[in-house]
Formats: structure tokens, C-alpha cells, sequence
């Protein structure tokens, strides 16, 4: 699919939108509230003689928020009020997905923050290998590393466009933040190197978490000093570690008025993670997420910006629960039997292989297909052109065309450096290693199941249709051309389009263009929802199937 181009989007139309009104603490509009009008809705001009608004408010002004590992199932708007009062006045995306590989948060997060695919921002995950050689590159889960900025340092390396670059080409002197808690990798991969300010945070000397940020992407000392970012131990409690995310937020947002501001709340994947897709434990971080979107829509009324401002709220990738494992020993096993010397054999709702003796991928992939792993759905290795190919039976497959959605996805991580094979799995079944055996881990993601890729996506604010749902297979990779339309910049040399299905005023040409898009797109989802639903793999085959 060719690039959403500078050519394609200079047709957008500017409109800077300016408003006087307040919102209440709970985060309702303290003039609409009475009549249910959108949150965003303009009041009154103001009254004659009254003081011009500053500069660094004059609109427009967006925000992004991902909730980490968030499903879109899980997203329950009768217990989360102020995030149904934005889908109500703006738009949702019911059938959203990741749309690429891996879906982890590294690489999602390099996605949003550039608008490209894996295989143009190279985060490949937490780990690759290093181009012609035999090791793989240093871990990005390592948080001595990340608090250097490599992620944001690389990206900039691959030349890769920018959600900050760009607008700051927009609008000179405007600030940009990206942010999270204690995910240091997900805010500088938001910022790609380009953002102001990356802020996260992280235990100190004393054992308090406080916030801390990226060199050269720091703020001032004041803000970083501040008591109400000092916590005395980690936040294990669950919705702590969110609610502090929403401080340090906020913190940014009134002393700098960002032109953009992105977050990551980091709290439920971590426990998604512990306990897979438990509602008792997820339902609660959710409902806790949804007062720190309220919290946060109501500093942007006391800070004038409210209606001024676009939102887009979405996740990174879904969680897969534990219902199967495949266990990576028995993985190891096929392939050094076959001959192959594993160089990296990844975990997650699928296993991503890499191996040292790359003249054996053929024989060893044979061999994976062979062996009949329980739980895995698909083999998929690189040819000799380094193209990736089905190397399993398609029979094992409940719905054929779910091999082209497969494809489509392993081509948006295709580099040198990805994978040399990778195994598919059953939905509702993840890597067991003995790592995760030790802590009883009940949910991954990283893989192709639609339960992995479907994620909440909801756009919201001045320059959104209000109340539509969509089916539009909206993916991560649009989330910064829409964002940077509606900031009033145009797209530059990125994957991803806007979505103008959603937008009041769509550049010329972007709905076409999204048309076009969506045949391929909604083949590719309707196979993996179909592949999902038959689910015909549960139940460990018998030797020999196909």
C-alpha cells in the first residue's frame, strides 16, 4: 500500500478553533452539562473588553492515550462514563486492530509516534538481530538503556517521519510531550526522538518513585521536583501507578500547553500479564482509567483548551489469556533436531525464531510444520528472496484467507534483522517458558490472534463527526496522519492515512483513499475475526493431522 504523501494531504483545510467556557471538576461542561450538549461544544464570545487569549492557547491542541494492552472487549462504557461520553460525541472504531507485528508495546508505541510500520522505524520488538551478524541487539525492556533515549535515538537513525517533527514544522515553538509511569520504552518511542519532553518514571536512592525523563528531553526541575510526584514506595496498589501517570500529565499540561500531548497508562498490561483476561482484576484498572480520562478532560477546561482540543484514545495491543501454552522447550527441541542453532526463540501469543545457521531455515521450518506442535495454528518462514511463506498445511487453518492477513501483517515487520521463522498460534494461547512456569504468567500478546489485535479506538473533539461508529479497519499506523490532520499539518511519507471516515473536514482525496484501503483491510480482519470464532484448533491434534 503506498504512502499517505505530502501530495495527497496539501489540500487540508487549517481552522484554529478558540473557546471561553469551564469545566467542572468531575469533568463535565459546567455550561452543557444541563442540556447534554458535546464537551467540546463552543460557548458565548466573550464579553467586550475581556483579555485576549495567550498565544500558547490558541488551538488546535490534541492528546493521545493508550491504554496499555487494553481489549476491546474489556472496555466497558456503563462503567466508564467519561470515556462513553466521548464515544457519544465523537467517533468509534468497532472493529480497530494493531494491524502489524509485533503487537508489542515498543513497537506499537514506535507506530503512533511515527505513523510508519516496524519495518520502516525497525522496533522490532524487545529484541532483534543485529544486521550480518549472530547476536541479537540489546533488550529494550533493559531500563538503563531506555533511559538514555535509544529507542527515540534510533528511530531518528532509520529516517523515519515523526508525529513531534511534524508538527513542530506546523506549528514553531509549540511544545510536544510523550509520557508514561514506569515505562520509560513506550514515552520514547511516542517521541521518537522529536518529542520536547519524555517523561516516565522511576525508583530513586530512597526507594521513592519519582519522575524522571529522557536527556535532553527534560523539564524543568520545578516540575520534577514536585511533592505530588513523590511517592514513598513503587506503586504496586493497582490504579496507583495510572493515577500518578495523570499528575504527571497534567503537571506538563499547565505549564507548557502542548501543542500535542501522548500518554501511556501502563497498569493494565502489567497485571494483565498476572492474571490474563480476569474481570475482577481488569474490570477495576479500567473503571480506575476512566476517572484519570475524566480527570484529564477537566484540566483541559480549567486550561482553557477543552474546546480546542481532538482525542484520541486507544491501546497498543489486546492480552491474550493462558487458556493453552505451547511450551518453548519443546519449540528448542524441533529445532535443534532439525540442525538449527537457535540464535533467539521469542515468547507471547506466538514465537518469533531466529537462528544463527540461517542456511537451515528451510529444513528446520519443515520440520516445525511437521512435529504438529499443539496450539500452533501456522508456520511461516523467509524464502530465499526474504519473503515470508506458509510452510504448515493450510488445512490447519479454519478459514483460508486468514493466510493473507497473516502475510500482510509479517510484511509490516519485514527487514533483514526480523525473524527467520515464526509460529502463529490457537487464539487464547501464549509461550510458556520457564520463567513465566516460576510466576504463574496468565497472559501475553505479540502475535496475530484477534485477540492480540483488536483494540479500542476512539476519536473525539472539534473536528470529529459526533456519535458514528465505524467499521473501518482502523490500525495504529493512522493514528499520527489523523492526529497531524487535525492539527492543521499535513502527513509526510508514512505508512498509515488518515481517517477520514471520522473526520468534519477530510482532506481531498482521503476518503477515496480509504475506500481503496478497505477492501484489502476488512478482508484481513473479517478472516482473523472468522479464524477466532471457529476456533478449530482448542483441543490439543492428534499425531499426524493436517
Amino acid at each position: 500500500m503506498r504512502r499517505w504523501t505530502r501530495s495527497v494531504a496539501a489540500a487540508l483545510a487549517v481552522t484554529s478553533f478558540v473557546v471561553w467556557g469551564t469545566v467542572s471538576s468531575a469533568g463535565t461542561p459546567a455550561d452543557s452539562a444541563s442540556m447534554g450538549s458535546p464537551s467540546w461544544q463552543q460557548s458565548p464570545p466573550p464579553p467586550p473588553g475581556a483579555k485576549p487569549t495567550p498565544k500558547d492557547r490558541l488551538g488546535p491542541f490534541a492528546v493521545v492515550l493508550v491504554i496499555d494492552a487494553a481489549r476491546f472487549d474489556e472496555v466497558n462504557l456503563a462503567q466508564m462514563p467519561n470515556l462513553a461520553a466521548l464515544v457519544a460525541n465523537g467517533t468509534q472504531y468497532s472493529r480497530a486492530w494493531t494491524g502489524e507485528l509485533p503487537s508489542v508495546t515498543e513497537t506499537s508505541h514506535a507506530t503512533i509516534g511515527t505513523g510508519v510500520f516496524p519495518s520502516h522505524h525497525q522496533i522490532l520488538g524487545d529484541t532483534w538481530r543485529v544486521p550480518n551478524s549472530d547476536t541479537m541487539s540489546p533488550n529494550l525492556l533493559d531500563s538503563n538503556l531506555t533511559r538514555t533515549g535509544y529507542i527515540g535515538k534510533f528511530i531518528e537513525q532509520t529516517g523515519s517521519p515523526s508525529m513531534a517533527a511534524i508538527v513542530h514544522q506546523r506549528w514553531p515553538g509549540s511544545a510536544v510531550v510523550a509520557l508514561s509511569a514506569h515505562k520509560v520504552y513506550a514515552a520514547d518511542a511516542l517521541g521518537a526522538g522529536q518529542a520536547d519532553f519524555i517523561g516516565f518514571g522511576t525508583k530513586d536512592s530512597r526507594g521513592h518513585f519519582i519522575p524522571s525523563a529522557i536527556p535532553g528531553h527534560t523539564p524543568t526541575m520545578s516540575l520534577l521536583k514536585s511533592p505530588q510526584l513523590d511517592l514513598p514506595t513503587y506503586p504496586r496498589v493497582p490504579g496507583v501507578e495510572d493515577q500518578w501517570t495523570t499528575v504527571y500529565a497534567m503537571k506538563y499540561l499547565f505549564k507548557y500547553h502542548p501543542r500535542l500531548l501522548m500518554v501511556n497508562f501502563p497498569e493494565v498490561d502489567i497485571f494483565g500479564h498476572i492474571a490474563g483476561t480476569d474481570s475482577t482484576v481488569m474490570q477495576p484498572l479500567l473503571t480506575n482509567i476512566d476517572k484519570q480520562i475524566g480527570r484529564l478532560v477537566a484540566a483541559y477546561g480549567r486550561a482553557g483548551l477543552l474546546g480546542q482540543t481532538d482525542w484520541v484514545i486507544t491501546s497498543d495491543h489486546g492480552m491474550v489469556p493462558a487458556v493453552n501454552t505451547v511450551d518453548v522447550d519443546s519449540i528448542k527441541a524441533v529445532v535443534t533436531h532439525a540442525g538449527g542453532d537457535p540464535l533467539y526463540i521469542g515468547h507471547g501469543d506466538y514465537s518469533p525464531i531466529w537462528l544463527k545457521n540461517t542456511d537451515a531455515v528451510p529444513r528446520v521450518s519443515s520440520a516445525l510444520s511437521k512435529a504438529n506442535i499443539p496450539h500452533v495454528a501456522a508456520v511461516y518462514a523467509k524464502n530465499r528472496k526474504g519473503q515470508y511463506r506458509l510452510l504448515s498445511p493450510v488445512s490447519r487453518l479454519a478459514d483460508k484467507r486468514v493466510v493473507q492477513a497473516h502475510l500482510d501483517m509479517l510484511a509490516s515487520l519485514n527487514t533483514a534483522e526480523s525473524p527467520d521463522i515464526v509460529l502463529v498460534y490457537d487464539e487464547n494461547t501464549i509461550t510458556l517458558t520457564p520463567q513465566f512456569q516460576k510466576v504463574g504468567r496468565k497472559g501475553d500478546h505479540g502475535g496475530a490472534t484477534w485477540a492480540a489485535q483488536h483494540i479500542p479506538m476512539i476519536v473525539a473533539g472539534p473536528g470529529i463527526k459526533k456519535g458514528y461508529v465505524s467499521t473501518y479497519p482502523a490500525r495504529l499506523v493512522d493514528i499520527a496522519p489523523t492526529v497531524e490532520t487535525l492539527l492543521g499539518a499535513a502527513p509526510q511519507h508514512q505508512d498509515g492515512m488518515p481517517l477520514a471516515d471520522a473526520l468534519v473536514n477530510p482532506p481531498a482525496g482521503a476518503l477515496a483513499f480509504q475506500k481503496k484501503a478497505s477492501v484489502r483491510l476488512s478482508s484481513d480482519v473479517d478472516a482473523l475475526i472468522s479464524e477466532a470464532a471457529l476456533r478449530p484448533n482448542i483441543v490439543p491434534r492428534s499425531k499426524g493431522r493436517h
